[in-house]
């Protein structure tokens, strides 16, 4: 029997997680409306996806494959491991993603230890990113705090 049973999470560690996702609104409606133009946009199933944010959800209602191993920004982010996280996705644009999402308002300090959101740090710390962006794709459509960028014809 699993009565009684505890999950693993005590309720300092469950209380903190709800803090977070209370000071970070989500905008479902947004994820989805961007996966699903990423969905019906996409020029064919191998099309590959990079969402700099926090919602990896979009790779769900997109359905497209992810771009890296890394599903979200905090990586890119840290102290600890930032610079080396980058310079791997830098080394995967050898074969670039159809397209990429960038998200504003994902401020999470408290997971990745930086108070800008990813297109904000993208622009400051990014300079590799920011520059294909700017000379390879072109914004296609925004959703919320999600810019949709696909790659120039």
């Amino acid at each position: 029997c699993s009565c009684g049973a505890s999950n693993g999470v005590d309720s300092q560690s469950e209380s903190s997680v709800v803090r977070l996702v209370q000071q970070r609104p989500v905008d479902t409606a947004a994820n989805r409306a961007a996966g699903e133009w990423l969905a019906g946009n996409a020029p064919g199933p191998e099309a590959k996806l990079l969402v700099l944010g926090f919602e990896p959800v979009v790779y769900l209602y997109s359905g497209l494959e992810q771009f890296t191993r890394f599903i979200f920004s905090v990586p890119f982010k840290t102290a600890w491991g930032g610079e080396a996280a980058q310079q791997e996705l830098m080394r995967a644009f050898s074969d670039p993603p159809w397209a990429i999402v960038v998200q504003s308002s994902d401020r999470l300090p408290q997971m990745s230890g930086d108070r800008r959101d990813s297109r904000q740090f993208m622009r400051e710390e990014m300079p590799g990113l920011r520059d294909r962006l700017a000379t390879e794709y072109r914004i296609a459509e925004t959703f919320g705090p999600l810019e949709v960028y696909v790659r120039r014809q």
